[in-house]
């Protein structure tokens, strides 16, 4: 995975970068928020921001709420580090989208386990997306197919077994904005 890792303690940058590139991920640096929002400006291969919460200038989730303003960082995924749990801190964070939060002194074991799940994650995205595309390309050419024969008995048969599908979708994405 593509991690940009944020923070102003050049030890824990040091620390973290040689974990995460001893498990074969590619690792950018930045030493706060703002140089971290040029990063995520420029590279549009960032699968994850792992952030400080409190650095000069920029804090970590001041960064978040930028870096979600580009299209292309919208699926980013967050993980916040911090000194301090301070609850107000911990529920922004997590009301602005951060995956997780972990407390310094870094836990290895645990940030290792955030990790894999993100890139578990990411790969059943992608799997489900080329699926759905897939899916989406075949329904297009047995559409097609129907019309140029002109069989109405197929088409209508096929109508009817789409809008229940869409009224299933449609009733799931309702749940999902509760």
């Amino acid at each position: 995975m593509n991690v940009l890792l944020v923070d102003d303690a050049g030890y824990t940058r040091m620390m973290v970068k040689q974990m995460l590139e001893n498990l074969e991920h590619r690792v950018w640096l930045a030493n706060n928020g703002n140089e971290a929002l040029g990063l995520l400006e420029c590279e549009k291969g960032i699968d994850l921001v792992i952030t400080d919460y409190l650095m000069p200038g920029m804090n970590g989730l001041d960064l978040c709420v930028c870096a979600r303003e580009y299209e292309h960082t919208r699926g980013v995924f967050f993980i916040l580090l911090t000194a301090s749990p301070d609850r107000d801190v911990v529920a922004r964070a997590k009301q602005i989208g951060f995956y997780d939060i972990l407390v310094k002194p870094l836990n290895n074991d645990r940030l290792m386990q955030i990790i894999n799940k993100i890139y578990f994650k990411k790969n059943v995205e992608k799997v489900y997306h080329s699926e759905v595309i897939n899916r989406m390309q075949s329904l297009d050419s047995t559409v097609d197919a129907i019309i140029e024969k002109q069989d109405f008995h197929t088409a209508r048969v096929m109508l009817n077994k789409l809008l229940d599908s869409v009224k299933k979708l449609k009733s799931f994405l309702d749940m999902c904005t509760l």
